[in-house]
């Protein structure tokens, strides 16, 4: 059972035999959450080694002030006195986010920004990421109950919209890549799509639905937004996602080149994450990358 009670039981969890907990003042906590799952790990930031992973997945969605009431307890349970922790970085994951070119952007007009595309509920309040190598600002809502709850846990941390890793990401490992190529990040709510040409960014977006007939017509409507052809151009594939999906079977039958992700370089996995296929938990793994 996922949930008793108050407690919530992973469905995923991985610890490296170098994980030490007395070593604590060495490790960047990654967390992202929303929807029906919290994913996290810890990064030696000594060694760049992920130490520890868990993730929660749910039967159904949690809003935000229920995740943050949540993650006390489960951060709790790590044993690891983590207001000591060196960085902690807490990602969002939803869709109520809208890109703005930096040189529009000013942060006193993020919320009319964010407002062109999206409404914010009373409870939530206007952020922003800047994007450094998308040379954009992303803006999106955070919910001001989880805030409050994370300024209790945490000495100091950092939130991030889930987009923002995904994206920054995608431009780190193939900004130098010439041609078209597309990147589709898989959740348990919602799917997200990048296209590049020659290493710069022309589209994102997220859509949500769970029919995966209209994910693909999504998929294809955007490539003839941008006029690339499904013939010729590759879609590498991250998230949650396998060969056995139905969403994999019918991308299959109409995108010529089909690849899977791989984890970030810059980080090092011991032989217990063989069990994680490569493409998962992507955004995870490499939203500390994108951030200082």
């Amino acid at each position: 059972m996922p949930e008793i009670g108050n407690k919530l039981n992973p469905s995923l969890e991985i610890t490296d035999d170098s994980f030490i907990i007395s070593q604590q003042n060495n490790y960047i906590l990654s967390i992202e959450v929303g929807g029906k799952e919290l994913n996290l790990c810890l990064i030696n930031s000594s060694s760049n080694k992920i130490a520890l992973l868990k993730r929660y997945l749910l039967p159904q969605q949690r809003n935000f002030a229920s995740w943050g009431l949540k993650i006390p307890h489960i951060i709790s349970e790590l044993e690891v006195p983590l207001t000591s922790m060196q960085k902690v970085f807490v990602s969002l994951i939803h869709p109520r986010a809208t890109l703005v070119p930096e040189a529009m952007f000013s942060p006193d007009d993020a919320p009319a920004f964010l407002s062109i595309n999206h409404i914010l509920s009373v409870a939530e309040r206007t952020g922003s990421d800047r994007l450094a190598l998308a040379e954009a600002y992303n803006v999106y809502g955070i919910d001001v109950k989880m805030e409050d709850e994370m300024s209790k846990t945490f000495r100091k941390f950092k939130f991030l919209h889930h987009s923002t890793a995904f994206i920054e990401n995608v431009l780190i490992q193939y900004k130098n890549l010439p041609g078209t190529k597309a990147f589709l990040n898989t959740r348990p709510e919602f799917i997200e799509l990048i296209i590049l040409q020659n290493g710069r960014l022309q589209l994102y977006n997220s859509y949500e639905d769970t029919i995966p007939e209209n994910y693909l017509y999504y998929i294809l409507n955007a490539f003839e937004q941008i006029k690339v052809s499904p013939e010729t151009t590759e879609i590498i594939l991250t998230g949650d996602i396998s060969k056995d999906d139905p969403l994999y079977q019918l991308l299959y039958r109409y995108i010529r080149h089909l690849n899977f992700g791989k984890r970030p370089e810059a980080f090092k996995f011991g032989y217990n994450f063989n069990q994680v296929l490569p493409h998962r938990l992507y955004t995870l793994f490499g939203q500390t990358l994108c951030v200082s």
